[in-house]
């Protein structure tokens, strides 16, 4: 709660590795409650389930929010490498703000499923103000579709929808069918 987390930005120049703000990989219930998070890869990477992000602040990262599955292949500083058991499920979302992210503002992506997005705030995402993911290998490895999420998305907010039954209220939706829009 109530941190300001600023990455190096050097990510963005490949000096150093990916830098992440939070990282929730095993623990269900967690809250993700008023923090600033900038300049990182993934600003929150929420994994497991029955988490809340709500009040916080993502800009100038490659993706705000990520409601994700850690693959088992994260590298810990002591040499351990782990991954979540466990995708995004049934996390509650809310009054969150996404601004001026160099791709998407929310990810919900491999396998996230039973999400909840609403009273979200997004603007000048790079690609997408919200991205509901269908199967893809955009980070280089297979990820699956993400399925039965639901997005309360404002009016003026664009919103990708390649998934599995997704319900999507409001937004400014995107055609999932155009070349590369599913990527």
């Amino acid at each position: 709660m109530h941190n300001r987390i600023t990455g190096s930005g050097l990510w963005l120049t490949g000096e150093v590795p990916n830098v992440h703000g939070i990282i929730i990989v095993n623990g269900p219930n967690a809250r993700v409650y008023s923090n600033t998070i900038d300049r990182t890869v993934f600003g929150v990477w929420a994994c497991d389930r029955l988490g809340y992000a709500a009040g916080n602040e993502f800009f100038g990262n490659l993706i705000g929010l990520i409601l994700c599955n850690v693959p088992t292949a994260l590298p810990l500083e002591d040499g351990r490498v782990i991954g979540s058991q466990t995708p995004a499920t049934r996390w509650a979302t809310f009054n969150n703000d996404a601004h001026d992210n160099f791709d998407v503002g929310y990810l919900v992506i491999d396998g996230a499923t039973g999400n909840f997005l609403a009273k979200n705030k997004a603007a000048d995402n790079g690609r997408v103000d919200y991205d509901f993911a269908g199967d893809t290998e955009r980070f280089g490895f297979f990820t699956p579709t993400s399925s039965a999420n639901r997005g309360w998305i404002a009016k003026d907010d664009s919103v990708l929808d390649c998934g599995l039954e997704n319900v999507i209220f409001g937004g400014e939706v995107q055609d999932n069918t155009a070349e590369g829009a599913c990527f």
